[in-house]
């Protein structure tokens, strides 16, 4: 008899990343300033260009210069990131999370919630000003404590709601905590293992 396929189960929650054409910039600042370097130095040379072969006004030359230069340098950047916010979901199931990292690697990995200490939030200025949070899945471990006293983290950019979907992820965590069990190494105070 042929097994049948497992039915995938509904998250408990689901989170996307809000996009926001602010909030790209805001995230890559240096990949910003090189594509305006290059907008800078290629748009006297597409003026010309555009103004000597379509024989078209100084003005209007201009116009489809600065168009066509947003559409070859700002839009790709763009486009990529709206389809990461649409497709890259953080999916919390009963006893893990999982995610991709991209719209183009789309390797699902699983994070289970025995690796998370806890959860954190954070937003810079303009994350407030969007109305968007980042949620921090911290984990067990950190990196080198004395170069680094960073805790290792899943950082979930720019969620809406992210106090809601704080505390969403806060209760599903309890639920896992109150459910799983105990690990071998924990003793009761008579210095016996509790019944599986």
């Amino acid at each position: 008899m042929a097994d049948a396929k497992a039915v995938p189960k509904t998250p408990l929650l689901r989170l996307h990343s809000h996009f926001s054409p602010l909030l790209v910039f805001y995230h890559h600042p240096i990949r910003v300033a090189v594509s305006l370097l290059i907008a800078v130095m290629l748009l006297p040379e597409l003026h010309k260009f555009i103004r000597d072969e379509w024989h078209l006004a100084a003005a209007d030359a201009q116009m489809a210069a600065v168009l066509g230069i947003f559409g070859v340098v700002f839009l790709p950047q763009l486009l990529v990131s709206a389809l990461d916010c649409s497709r890259v979901a953080y999916a919390f199931y009963d006893d893990h999370v999982e995610f991709t990292e991209s719209f183009l690697v789309r390797d699902v990995i699983r994070m289970p919630y025995s690796s998370i200490r806890g959860v954190s939030m954070s937003a810079g200025l303009m994350q407030r000003l969007v109305g968007v949070a980042n949620i921090a899945l911290v984990m067990h471990g950190r990196t080198n404590a004395k170069r680094n006293p960073q805790q290792l983290s899943q950082v979930i950019r720019d969620v809406r709601k992210a106090p809601a979907a704080v505390r969403e992820i806060e209760k599903i965590l309890q639920k896992w905590q109150a459910a799983a069990p105990p690990p071998p190494s924990v003793r009761d105070s008579a210095g016996s293992r509790p019944p599986p």
